[in-house]
C-alpha cells in the first residue's frame, strides 16, 4: 500500500486510529512538523479534516487535539482494526 494514498476508504485518505504525522507546522496549532499523531474523529468537509491527539518522541500527548486537514498529515501506520 502507498503510505498517503487513497486505500479504497470510501474515500477517506485516513480512518479513526491511523497514525499519522504533520508534514509541515501549521498556523494555530503548536506542534513541530513529524509530529507523530493518533487519528480519532474524522470531520466530514472539504477538505477533509481529521481530529489528532500527538504525542512526542517520548510518548508523551500534548494537552489538546487539533482538527487538522488532510492536505497537513501523512500516514505512518494503518490501524488494521486489532
Amino acid at each position: 500500500m502507498l503510505l498517503g494514498a487513497f486505500s479504497g476508504r470510501l474515500g477517506l485518505m485516513f480512518k479513526e486510529y491511523d497514525v499519522v504525522a504533520l508534514k509541515r507546522e501549521v498556523p494555530g496549532i503548536p506542534i513541530p512538523a513529524s509530529t507523530h499523531g493518533t487519528v480519532l474523529l474524522v470531520l466530514p468537509s472539504t477538505p477533509m479534516h481529521y481530529e489528532v491527539e500527538f504525542s512526542d518522541d517520548k510518548g508523551n500527548f500534548f494537552p489538546d487535539t487539533y482538527s487538522v486537514s488532510e492536505d497537513d498529515l501523512t500516514l505512518i501506520s494503518e490501524y488494521d482494526g486489532r
